[in-house]
């Protein structure tokens, strides 16, 4: 009989396709019960008995195949979720050092631009310096010529000065001088002097020179001057007050200013040179420092990008690896899974055609059966009690799958209450017609009524089992994607947060260096006109001073030239009140030398604060200005990358909405039972209790039939047993 087989299909199907099978085990008992013997020597019963045990070893098969199946399936998916992990992490990896690499890249672009400018800037002030030191070489040679001229032209007057104070004197060798007394201006002064070898041509030529230079210089002077030395009356050598040797005098005198003008020239020019050279040194040693330091700063930029850069090809190579080893692992375990299919379909093909072959032999053979193998009919008897007894039992039956039909169709949890309904419904309408006829054939209608609900039950298994698979499979996959999703939309918010902040961060330290420079160029605005005021103040107050001291130094002159000619002016009433005001001036002449010392001295300080202080608000201006820039140029980087993963998290966001609206569709299509699957399980659990209690019904009649069944004879005569009688 096809009936076992039902029972063995159900070990492995449906709640209901079990109690089924064991009802249909019971159903085969009870029938069969009486021929149990007869087919101990029936080919037609081995035949039907090898069928079953080749439909159990297909069963055994499949069921191996699928435990197989099942292993292979978990590994798929284990290895799937391993590799999408490391699929995840290598594109957040690979994100990062993208990021890294854009932000070294800005770093190299703004350090490359401030080097280029500190080189520009170097060079600029290494040419200024050259040319300041050029210039001050030049400026220091033609000082070294103007001193010395003058010192010898200081030189040559006093040498003729004290040739004329010998020749006014009368001292010896003075003989070859007297042509000096008839010269009646300085020039043939000189002429005498070269003409008597008592200055060379050289002196004669700077004194004429100076001469010239005086008189272009006076030529306001008063007339008695200039008749004075150009035509002197009497002795001019007597005296030291005679009109040439005054003149000698004023000359020397004019030569000593200029030659103490020229030493304060190159003075102020050497400290002028001396401040603005420590300038340039300074500025260029800060610049040379921050060329170091944005070298050193490059290069560890280059070799953090160099270093990104090979990282992420290692990772993308990886990574492409990883989507690979992935994509044939999918092909490799739907290609599993395409031959389980087919094995399947293969072994559910073969347990039909075992079914289908033992059904036509149950349906059609019964009578050849009969006539073949069976020596003796039965005793008419007999056979009314069997049908009687296996109609009592299959009633039972009926009651007990009733019940459950009841029990299925009050619970939401169970759906084959109405399958089991009509089930019972037709087995009793066999039972009827079995009653009414007397005879035992319905009963195979009724097997192959409980078989094709097996059939129809198996198939909504297998269903249930696919869609449960699938729903597992594209849930675990979607929130793996939602997951996913939702990682990239955080890191890509808190890129963008971290980029905006320092953005932000830097636009604000911009403007505070805006400020900065701003107070910078008012103080040395301040400073300017400080400086301004302080230079306006000396440069009116030295002249002035200087003046007075000329002026204290003529009246000096005067008087002490004027108490100096006569041997009895000292005795003179008024010496003692010219000595008091000679005292008196002197004492004035040192105040107004001690107060322009201490003038100048100041006038130098400032000058040197000024400069010290200008320096160094150009230096802090400069760097200011450099930060600006840079700072400008990478607030405006970071606010690019800012609004490129802007547009990648706008793009994320659409891709996390649509896997939502799956994952929402997902959940609606596998989350529509109301009940969960553990009641499910309950209910199936009872179901399959209470087929279990129908078999033992049947079973236990199969057994008391087996006890009455007629023992044949050789000649087919009916034998019964000691209980018959």
């Amino acid at each position: 009989s096809s009936v076992p087989r039902a029972a063995a299909v159900a070990a492995r199907g449906h709640p209901a396709m079990k109690a089924l099978g064991v009802v249909c085990l019971a159903l085969s008992l009870a029938l069969a019960g009486a021929d149990a013997e007869e087919a101990a020597t029936n080919p037609l019963a081995k035949v039907l008995e090898l069928l079953s045990g080749l439909q159990q070893q297909v069963i055994s098969e499949g069921q191996a195949a699928q435990t197989t199946f099942n292993d292979i399936s978990s590994a798929c998916e284990d290895r799937s979720r391993e590799l999408h992990h490391e699929i995840k992490a290598g594109k957040a990896s690979g994100e990062e050092l993208k990021a890294l690499i854009n932000e070294q890249s800005a770093t190299i672009l703004a350090l490359t631009q401030k080097i280029e400018d500190l080189g520009g800037n170097i060079a600029d002030n290494e040419a200024e310096l050259k040319e300041g030191t050029e210039i001050r070489e030049h400026e220091a040679a033609t000082f070294g010529a103007e001193e010395k001229e003058l010192l010898e032209t200081l030189d040559a007057i006093k040498r003729a000065t004290a040739i004329l104070e010998r020749a006014a004197a009368g001292a010896a060798g003075a003989a070859s001088l007297a042509q000096l007394k008839g010269a009646r201006s300085l020039v043939q002064v000189f002429t005498a002097m070269v003409q008597a070898n008592a200055v060379n041509s050289a002196d004669v030529s700077r004194l004429t020179a100076l001469v010239q230079m005086d008189g272009a210089q006076e030529s306001d002077e008063d007339d008695a001057d200039v008749e004075a030395l150009g035509a002197p009356a009497g002795n001019v050598y007597e005296g030291k007050g005679g009109a040439v040797a005054d003149a000698l005098e004023n000359l020397s005198e004019k030569a000593e200013d200029q030659l103490e003008a020229a030493r304060k020239a190159e003075t102020n020019a050497l400290h002028n040179y001396q401040m603005k050279n420590q300038a340039l040194e300074d500025e260029m040693k800060q610049q040379n420092k921050d060329m170091t330091t944005s070298k050193q700063s490059l290069s560890t930029a280059q070799e953090k990008k160099a270093s990104a850069e090979g990282e992420l090809s290692v990772g993308t190579k990886d990574l492409e690896e990883v989507v690979k080893v992935l994509g044939d692992l999918h092909h490799d375990c739907m290609a599993k899974a395409a031959a389980f299919q087919e094995e399947t379909k293969i072994r559910g093909e073969e347990l039909s055609a075992l079914a289908a072959a033992k059904t036509v032999l149950s349906k059609s053979t019964g009578g050849a059966e009969a006539q073949v193998y069976s020596y003796e009919q039965q005793a008419p008897s007999f056979v009314q009690v069997k049908i009687a007894s296996a109609q009592q039992s299959a009633i039972r039956v009926v009651h007990l799958i009733r019940r459950l039909a009841a029990d299925a169709s009050s619970s939401h949890a169970s759906s084959s209450g109405e399958a089991l309904s009509q089930l019972s419904s037709r087995i009793a309408s066999a039972i009827r017609g079995a009653a009414l006829s007397g005879s035992a054939a319905p009963f195979d209608k009724v097997k192959g009524m409980i078989q094709d609900m097996l059939a129809k039950l198996r198939a909504d298994a297998d269903k249930d089992a696919e869609k449960k698979a699938y729903c597992e499979k594209e849930m675990a996959y979607t929130t793996e994607k939602k997951d996913e999703k939702e990682e990239d939309i955080e890191s890509l918010s808190t890129k963008i947060e971290q980029m905006s902040a320092g953005s932000v961060k830097l636009k604000e330290e911009v403007a505070v260096l805006s400020q900065e420079l701003g107070a910078l160029l008012r103080d040395q605005a301040v400073m300017d006109k400080i400086r301004a005021a302080e230079k306006q103040t000396y440069t009116k107050a030295r002249p002035e001073i200087e003046q007075g001291i000329e002026g204290v130094k003529s009246a000096l002159k005067i008087l002490r030239d004027y108490y100096a000619q006569s041997d009895d002016v000292s005795a003179s009433s008024t010496s003692a009140g010219a000595d008091g005001i000679i005292g008196a001036m002197e004492v004035i002449e040192s105040d107004f030398s001690k107060q322009l010392a201490e003038i100048i001295a100041e006038e130098e300080r400032a000058t040197s604060e000024y400069d010290d202080g200008t320096k160094e608000n150009e230096v802090s201006k400069s760097m200011k200005e450099a930060d600006v820039k840079y700072k400008t140029q990478e607030a405006a980087s970071l606010d690019k990358t800012t609004t490129d993963s802007q547009g990648d998290l706008t793009n994320v966001n659409e891709e996390y909405a649509a896997v939502m609206e799956y994952f929402d569709n997902i959940q609606k299509a596998c989350t529509a039972k109301a009940e969960p699957y553990e009641e499910r399980a309950k209910a199936r659990a009872n179901e399959i209790q209470g087929l279990k209690e129908a078999m033992q019904i049947l079973a236990s009649q199969s057994a008391t039939l087996i006890q009455r069944s007629a023992r044949r004879t050789l000649r087919g005569a009916a034998v019964l047993s000691a209980d018959d009688n």
